[in-house]
């Protein structure tokens, strides 16, 4: 379970950094795109104006050409605007799946907790096999000394047994 709970750690640590530059990239591209959008806008409103400004003949020649610019610019603004949107709500879908910093310190916590927690109980196991085999010596000795005792009684009968055919001759 520790190392379950360390590798995961480890994981959404790694995820979290993946997600946080992915997030960098997003952001200045959408700075990019916001600062194009300016300019394309600038621009339309410029050329509105100088197509505005000239001689009733000199509009007359160049207001479809310019009417059709300006419609192309503002197809373009319209367009880039859409994409800064989409741009803006992908990075607020980053930010609500990036794990806070908050969390990584608490997930960074328990699992130095794990970690503390396992090697007391791998003390604690240490010391229980040591106990284990402590007993099992006992046991073996103290079966030796039952074994040298049945023995003993065994030759002390037969000692007994011969002491009295002896003391009856």
């Amino acid at each position: 379970r520790l190392v379950a709970a360390e590798e995961r750690a480890l994981q959404l640590s790694f995820e979290a950094e993946a997600l946080r530059l992915r997030e960098a990239q997003l952001q200045a591209r959408v700075g990019d795109l916001t600062a194009y959008q300016a300019v394309l806008l600038a621009a339309s409103s410029q050329s509105g104006r100088a197509g505005g400004g000239g001689g009733g003949r000199g509009r007359g020649r160049g207001g479809g050409a310019a009417g059709g610019g300006r419609e192309e610019a503002s197809a373009v603004v319209e367009r880039m605007g859409r994409v800064v949107q989409r741009l803006q709500a992908e990075n607020a879908a980053l930010q609500k799946k990036t794990v806070s910093n908050v969390e990584h310190v608490r997930l960074t916590k328990e699992a130095k907790a794990h970690k503390a927690r396992a090697a007391a109980l791998q003390i604690e196991l240490d010391a229980a096999a040591a106990k284990a085999a402590a007993a099992r010596s006992e046991i073996e000795r103290a079966g030796k000394y039952c074994r040298e005792r049945d023995e003993a009684r065994r030759a002390l009968k037969a000692e007994e047994a011969r002491s009295e055919a002896l003391g009856q001759k």
